[in-house]
């Protein structure tokens, strides 16, 4: 009997030619807890970003993956909290990151995208 994911991955429709669902059904199985970036998956992969995110944003619509927010800290790359962020943005208060204490309300920090596994395989 087919898993979901392999249900999911054999609808989507995704390049041939990069092989992507079964390089991050791989993956999935492979990191079992461990947050993928799209970004960094991409490049492991060596294939499209845009190709990667539309996969994980189909699997994140079918209860595979779970997609969370964070803020890049430009100082030293940690990733913080995105909402935290914003309060302080909204209160005027200061923001500092979680490793490096940069304060970030100072800057424009980039919002990253972190997909986990959402259900057991």
């Amino acid at each position: 009997m087919a898993s979901k994911i392999d249900g999911i991955l054999g609808e989507a429709d995704m390049s041939e030619e990069f092989g992507i669902d079964v390089k991050i059904k791989s993956l999935l199985y492979a990191f079992r807890g461990t947050e993928l970036r799209a970004d960094e998956t991409a490049a492991f992969l060596d294939a499209p970003e845009r190709v990667v995110i539309d996969a994980m944003e189909r699997l994140c619509n079918d209860g595979v993956l779970k997609k969370d927010d964070y803020l890049e800290c430009p100082e030293c790359g940690m990733l913080n909290d995105v909402k935290q962020y914003r309060d302080a943005f909204v209160n005027g208060t200061t923001y500092e990151c979680s490793d490096c204490a940069i304060d970030l309300s100072r800057f424009a920090p980039r919002i990253v995208s972190v997909y986990r596994r959402n259900l057991p395989m």
